[in-house]
């Protein structure tokens, strides 16, 4: 798929965005559009809301709209555009094209020589297609919210198109299902987490991953689970041989984790000589568990 590569015209590749100002790179686009005067510009973008998903084509000052899945991702919204892009080139009478597009990921994707990704194939047999038909296909990939008209109709037309009701596009790719599965069950994972009143909920109240030790032995990872989590012997060796709870000879109150480690005014020097900060939860999710 080398010959992709040579009519993939990378705008500002070797230029740091952040010292560009609007008005040079509306010049440099311009200058790039000079070079091929004949060829016709082709816009395309996608957006990902949370009302929804869309994609969008604009050329010659007209906008088509798509609106997608909801579980698709915003890279899909990129690549169904490219692709709606390169079908118009198809279908088009005319027989040279600018598409133009901000989303590098996606020139990158249709680049590769062995995709893997379903879409990026598409793009590429879509694209192999149009050029056995004789039409020149050339790809730019410009800056977003810089300006460029035709960009920035595309930007509001896949926006747009994120709010319509009906589902133009019901395909969904499968990694974009396996990450849609993933939210929901860890929002349902969540939503159960949070019903539950354990010594682990309070001080690891999202269900993802904590603070880790850094280089740990098993020795001392297992301590500090059994830490989080609120087990330990002195707090619940009595469970185990059948005794009433231990309590505080000091405040003559249960002896629990949080009581030994934040309350007990017996060990107020120990907290101190060792970094234990005022604030439970810190204490284990944070770099001062080490």
């Amino acid at each position: 798929f080398l010959h992709f590569l040579s009519s993939y015209v990378l705008l500002f590749r070797d230029i740091f965005l952040e010292n560009f100002f609007y008005t040079a790179y509306l010049q440099e686009f311009e200058k790039i559009c000079s070079e091929y005067p004949l060829h016709q510009l082709v816009y395309t973008d996608g957006s990902k809301t949370a009302n929804g998903v869309g994609s969008a084509v604009v050329t010659e000052g007209i906008a088509h709209q798509w609106s997608l899945d909801p579980k698709s991702s915003a890279t899909f919204a990129e690549q169904y555009a490219m692709l709606q892009a390169m079908l118009y080139c198809y279908m088009s009478d005319t027989r040279m094209f600018l598409i133009v597009t901000d989303c590098n990921n996606v020139l990158n994707g249709i680049s590769q020589i062995y995709p893997s990704d379903p879409m990026n194939i598409k793009c590429q047999s879509a694209l192999n297609v149009v050029r056995d038909q004789g039409k020149s296909i050339k790809f730019v990939w410009v800056p977003s919210h810089v300006g460029i008209p035709g960009n920035e109709q595309a930007d509001q037309a896949a926006y747009q198109a994120t709010f319509n009701e009906q589902i133009d596009v019901e395909f969904v790719v499968a990694s974009d299902i396996t990450k849609y599965l993933k939210e929901r069950y860890t929002m349902e994972w969540q939503e159960k987490w949070a019903r539950i009143n354990t010594h682990l909920s309070q001080i690891k109240p999202a269900v993802k991953d904590l603070f880790t030790l850094q280089h740990p032995s098993r020795e001392e990872n297992v301590k500090m689970h059994r830490l989080r989590i609120g087990h330990t012997k002195i707090t619940h060796q009595h469970l185990l041989k059948g005794r009433p709870p231990r309590y505080c000879n000091h405040c003559n109150i249960a002896l629990t984790v949080m009581h030994i480690i934040n309350d007990c005014p017996l060990y107020a020097v120990e907290r101190v000589r060792h970094n234990i900060m005022p604030n439970y939860v810190t204490n284990f999710n944070s770099q001062n568990a080490n």
